[in-house]
């Protein structure tokens, strides 16, 4: 297949968290009041951000200008300024107590609280200056691009001018990894400091058309001095064309995201079987069907969130009700060995005990530069018909023909030291396209859009319950018939108490059921978590 990534939708993709506001406004610092309504500008991304001044009062001001609405506190993140007749301008970034003062020659970069370039030189630390690319003002159109990456004592401002690199202009004293640029102090405010992008532009009086400029900040837009790889945009398209991007859902998806603790449901037992452990299974992040073996969380590596399999282990069990047709996706690693080939065939799966191998390519980047051992396949079941397998950028007709039958067992990585994680199943087959878009973009979003439901259903405490509900299945509510005791809470939650099922009654034509309580004798607890603390805050009687 031939796979082209978009570095804008996968970093959208990635995204745990946005550090800025949903609306982003240009506004002057101090405020003027006859300012010129802001200009519509842009090739895709087109909204009001060119800012066209004439000064009729002084001979020559300084004009700045901020993002409002945006306060960075950790990341790598880049802008651009396009001088669209040229001129001089101080471009950089500010933390808080930046604030410039009208009708002097005052702009980012002239406080400690500012770091700025003008085309010719930086500008820091209450005007001292240093030479550093060239004489002259910015040419006619001229763009420079502005990154900052803010990491504590690393944190450091680096320049573009027209695509090409003038390197870091900025680093903290304490920096030893940047060698070049200047020296200064880019933590006035301590390293929980937040920045946002500042302009300082010059305006001559009698001179047409100077104090006009542009801030570039969707990459869609960033074509004369591109996105640089590692910095992210400040503004993301409004209208990303995830449509013709991402996959549909599936209807069962395990081991995604970064967060470790929801990798796993935690399942209440019966008294008889409560032994003070409760069992953890992998976690179903779409329709709550979660895998039937357990597995210990110390089996998910913490720096690749794999979940480990060795070679003496029962390899990935999964067991399916049959259906017509299935797809069912996942990425392995591989630990590398030094004895080990370059190329080689692995056991990917085993079906009604007949295995399937595949030859696996190590040092293959097809995932990511930095993950040369990493794989993602797909296989697809279609009845009566050969199985399907796409691994990396590789295809392959496997000689099997898919047998409708009450179950589909499958091993998958047999006796292979091995990681696996983003296993998602659906119950049709994907078409081409599809896989193609399901290896060019993974499937983080599922467990992005997981934690935005669960954080949903906490605010509403949301509860659903099926018809065939039998017990309370987790500790976020569970029953009592007697008094309330914290050391009883904690045992409820972790154990099925007798005729559970006698509080669910089932809602007629529908799949759900509805909670009864009997008199004032039963009543039931809600947990909840403030600031890493769980209490009971809701009895229902």
């Amino acid at each position: 297949m031939d796979i082209v990534r978009d570095p804008t939708i996968l970093q959208y993709l990635s995204e745990t968290s946005r550090l800025v506001n949903n609306e982003i406004n240009i506004i002057s610092v101090p405020a003027i009041d006859n300012l010129s309504a802001l200009e519509e500008c842009g090739i895709k991304h087109k909204f009001k951000r060119r800012i066209n001044i004439s000064d009729e009062t002084g001979n020559i001001r300084y004009r700045t200008f901020i993002l409002d609405g945006i306060k960075l506190h950790e990341g790598k993140w880049y802008f651009c300024v396009k001088l669209s007749l040229g001129g001089a301008a101080q471009i950089g970034w500010a933390t808080n107590a930046f604030n410039p003062v009208q009708n002097e020659s005052y702009g980012v970069g002239d406080d400690r609280f500012s770091w700025g370039f003008d085309g010719a030189r930086g500008v820091y630390d209450c005007n001292r200056r240093s030479m550093f690319f060239r004489e002259n003002d910015c040419d006619e159109k001229d763009v420079c691009g502005c990154g900052i990456e803010i990491d504590g004592k690393n944190t450091n401002i680096q320049y573009w001018l027209n695509g090409r690199a003038l390197g870091p202009l900025f680093s903290t004293s304490d920096n030893e990894t940047i060698k070049s640029g200047m020296k200064a102090n880019l933590l006035p405010k301590g390293i929980f400091a937040s920045y946002f992008p500042v302009v300082t532009v010059k305006v001559y009086r009698n001179v047409a058309h100077t104090g006009v400029f542009e801030f570039i900040l969707s990459s869609e837009d960033m074509i004369q001095c591109p996105l640089t790889k590692g910095y992210k945009p400040l503004l993301m398209p409004k209208l990303l064309p995830m449509e013709n991007v991402l996959v549909a859902h599936p209807y069962s998806a395990y081991i995604m995201g970064n967060d470790i603790q929801q990798y796993f449901y935690t399942s209440r037992c019966s008294k008889n079987d409560f032994t003070g452990k409760k069992t953890s299974l992998p976690r179903d992040f779409v329709n709550n069907e979660h895998f039937e073996v357990p597995f210990d969380i110390d089996m998910i590596t913490k720096d690749d969130y794999l979940l480990k399999l060795s070679e003496e282990s029962d390899d990935f069990l999964l067991s399916l009700d049959n259906h017509q047709s299935f797809t069912i996706n996942f990425d392995f690693e591989i630990s590398a060995t030094e004895n080990r080939p370059n190329e080689f065939d692995v056991v990917l799966f085993t079906l009604d005990d007949t295995m399937f191998s595949t030859r696996v390519c190590m040092n293959d980047d097809f995932i990511d530069e930095t993950m040369i051992n990493r794989k993602r396949v797909a296989i697809l079941f279609q009845i009566n018909e050969q199985v399907k397998v796409y691994i990396n950028n590789r295809f392959q007709t496997l000689d099997y023909c898919y047998d409708f039958d009450s179950k589909l067992n499958l091993q998958f990585l047999l006796r292979l030291n091995a990681g696996i994680r983003n296993l998602g199943i659906w119950k049709y087959i994907l078409s081409e396209e599809h896989i193609r878009r399901l290896f060019t973009y993974g499937l983080a979003y599922v467990a992005i859009d997981y934690q935005k439901l669960n954080e949903y259903k906490k605010q509403r405490n949301a509860i659903k319950f099926k018809a065939e509900q039998k017990y309370f299945t987790n500790e976020t509510l569970v029953p009592f018939s007697e008094p309330f005791k914290q050391d009883l809470w904690e045992e409820t939650k972790q154990s099925i108490g007798r005729d559970e099922s006698n509080y669910f009654k089932a809602i007629p034509h529908m799949n759900e059921s509805v909670v009864q309580l009997f008199g004032n004798t039963t009543y039931l607890v809600l947990n909840t978590t403030n600031q890493q603390k769980t209490y009971p805050i809701a009895m229902l009687g």
